[in-house]
């Protein structure tokens, strides 16, 4: 059951500190954290609009506001794991795939 549970969120963990390095140590180039919410939104509206599925359709989906998920698009919130987890869920996709550049 461990065993399960560590493949599937290993790269998970490994892609959250491969970011989390970007933006405390910065390789050659550096991500501060509104960079990041910034991308992230971006990634989310990109997936999000090439699955034709409306922001407020998204929200619904989430179980969150439409301006809660408007901030996110827009990089203006940071985002819990959990909320991540609920869209990437809605998107049908891995979060890895939210986190990817």
């Amino acid at each position: 059951m461990i065993e399960n549970i560590l493949q599937y969120e290993l790269p998970f963990i490994q892609r959250f500190a491969y970011y989390n390095t970007l933006i405390t140590v910065g390789k050659s180039k550096f991500m501060n954290e509104s960079m990041v919410l910034r991308q992230l939104g971006l990634r989310i509206k990109k997936i999000r609009i090439s699955k034709n599925i409306t922001q407020y359709n998204l929200a619904m989906q989430c179980n969150f506001e439409k301006s809660s998920m408007s901030r996110i698009e827009t990089g203006k919130s940071n985002i819990t794991l959990r909320s991540l987890c609920k869209i990437a869920n809605a998107l049908g996709v891995e979060v890895v795939e939210l986190l990817e550049e």
